[in-house]
């Protein structure tokens, strides 16, 4: 359903999106205090990160799963 949805999306609103979500994340994680962002979180299949960790993983992982894409794109 989302590819099909983004499908008309030109390159300025698409870096634009991109732009402010990761601005939000950026304020999200700054304005977690050093006790909270060394806390270990259980993800859904169990393992145990540290929320730095999952951050990492979650935002900058998922976006290099998606890099290949974008460039061609």
């Amino acid at each position: 359903r989302h590819p099909r949805a983004a499908a008309g999306v030109g390159k300025d609103d698409t870096l634009a999106e991109v732009r402010a979500a990761g601005a939000a994340a950026s304020r999200a994680l700054r304005g977690l205090a050093d006790d909270r962002i060394d806390a270990v979180v259980v993800l859904m299949d169990g393992r145990e990160l540290t929320a730095a960790r999952a951050a990492e993983l979650g935002l900058v992982g998922h976006f290099e799963e998606h890099l290949a894409s974008i460039r061609a794109a």
